[in-house]
């Protein structure tokens, strides 16, 4: 909903950054000079990917969302909230019991 509200009917550019094994893309989302990756982290609907994220962003995403977790922002409201990646882990080890 958050990025919705923020890109619905306008146009975008998307620099793609890296296309993964699996066909899944990596990119930056613009309107203009606005980086909406980044808005998306300081609002705290985003976390920063720090797995596949290399500077210029690595180091400003990463200030961000120390900035949005310590205002409790967004997914940094949510006491049990879990990382994605740790999701899939976590579904993938149970397909396996």
């Amino acid at each position: 909903m958050a990025l919705e509200r923020k890109i619905l009917g306008t146009q975008v550019r998307v620099d793609i950054i890296r296309i993964r094994l699996n066909k899944r893309v990596i990119g930056m989302i613009w309107i203009n000079d606005r980086n909406i990756n980044l808005e998306m982290i300081q609002e705290g609907y985003a976390e920063a990917y720090v797995e596949r994220l290399s500077e210029p962003y690595l180091s400003q995403f990463v200030r961000a969302e120390k900035e949005a977790k310590l205002a409790k922002k967004g997914i940094w409201s949510f006491r049990d909230y879990e990382r994605p990646s740790d999701f899939r882990k976590r579904f993938k080890e149970a397909e396996w019991r």
